[in-house]
């Protein structure tokens, strides 16, 4: 059906993030998926200093015995979970990509609209960044999880070492170059231009 299309899931998650951030007392205006808020984080994984910059969805202010904390938040909207192999799947692929991309700008907290197939929010859910490779394992605490967090940075430094070599042996005028991921081959590609 039309409604689990791919751009529908987006414009989920686009509408998920205007309601959760827009005045409730007013109406919502349409979806515009071009207005988002850029950070830059300058981060440090291994040897490798980084400037990351990352769409930021919003913050969260908190208080607390008279002090105040900022903090930002990631909003994601996931189709909810409603059998064993959704929720596999969800462990093993979705709470990993959602871990290392809250991790390296340090975003503490994920909320998790849980939807159905028609994008109607059933539930909210808020997870912690960092037990999140705690939770792939599931319901049961001596299984082995799907992912590991440490063999997943260093992954993620190995690329970073892998980019920066290559670029390195180039000439400097060289001043732009994609790495994207091939899924039929499994491998990443560095290309100029």
């Amino acid at each position: 059906t039309s409604k689990t299309r791919p751009e529908n899931f987006v414009y989920f998650g686009y509408r998920f993030e205007q309601l959760c951030t827009h005045p409730s007392d007013q109406p919502a205006p349409p979806v515009n998926a071009n207005q988002e808020f850029c950070a830059y984080f300058s981060s440090k994984l291994d040897a490798h200093n980084l400037i990351v910059a990352a769409e930021i969805d919003c913050e969260e202010t908190t208080e607390k015995r008279g002090v105040t904390k900022r903090h930002f938040l990631e909003l994601k909207t996931s189709r909810m979970v409603e059998n064993d192999k959704q929720d596999w799947s969800f462990r093993r692929w979705k709470l990993m990509k959602w871990f290392i991309q809250s991790y390296l700008v340090g975003v503490p907290y994920i909320v998790v609209g849980w939807r159905d197939d028609d994008g109607k929010i059933k539930s909210v859910e808020k997870f912690e960044t960092l037990k999140l490779p705690r939770m792939s394992r599931g319901h049961n605490p001596r299984s082995q999880p799907p992912w590991d967090c440490d063999v997943l940075l260093k992954f993620t430094s190995a690329v970073l070492s892998f980019v920066r070599s290559t670029i390195a042996k180039e000439p400097a005028e060289v001043a732009s170059w994609t790495l994207s991921f091939s899924p039929p081959d499994a491998f990443l590609r560095l290309t100029r231009g």
